[in-house]
């Protein structure tokens, strides 16, 4: 990608959006994390806002695009159907392996999150950063929810969320959030 290309799509981004502001909005930056562990499907997200099946707001500004561009609550499930589509881009390899950051994505966690979940994960010889296996991300995906995307799916705080699964007797497993399948089988069926 090319800083002109970037641009282009930003330049596309203003000129497609529709929403005007209003409370029930937010950022896509939260939006996403409605699909937790796995990859976030972000080209077939921005093909949505592009072509004005997922109504947007855009705000001015340099924060990252997903930080500004912002959807209404009714919307997150077009964003969660787009996790449940299983799409492997063409022509493009992909890694078997995976930055801190990448991994937090996955799985809905902050930094500080992903170093505990990781820990015991070497660095490799000649690198200062860490290098996730890409398989071990995506067990530990289907395995835990966060309460970010428990919230979202059930369209409630994250607070709420969280307590919820304790008071349900969810398992809690660690950094990583509650039990997926319980808090699924509890919530989300």
């Amino acid at each position: 990608m090319t800083e002109a290309s970037i641009d282009a799509v930003l330049g596309r981004l203003d000129r497609v959006a529709v929403l005007a502001a209003e409370d029930k909005l937010i950022p896509l930056s939260t939006a996403i994390k409605v699909i937790g562990g796995k990859p976030k499907p972000w080209g077939a997200i921005f093909g949505k806002l592009l072509d004005g099946s997922l109504p947007f707001r855009i705000e001015p500004g340099a924060k990252s695009p997903v930080r500004r561009i912002f959807i209404s609550r009714k919307d997150l499930s077009i964003i969660e159907g787009l996790g449940a589509v299983r799409n492997k881009p063409n022509r493009i390899a992909i890694s078997d392996l995976l930055s801190k950051a990448d991994a937090g994505e996955i799985l809905n966690v902050g930094p500080h999150e992903v170093t505990e979940l990781f820990a015991d994960v070497p660095t490799r010889q000649g690198e200062r950063a860490k290098c996730l296996p890409m398989a071990d991300v995506i067990s530990l995906g289907r395995r835990h929810i966060t309460s970010a995307e428990l919230g979202l799916r059930r369209n409630v705080s994250v607070q709420k969320a969280y307590r919820d699964a304790l008071l349900s007797g969810v398992p809690y497993l660690g950094p990583a959030g509650f039990c997926r399948a319980s808090a699924v089988a509890k919530f989300l069926i």
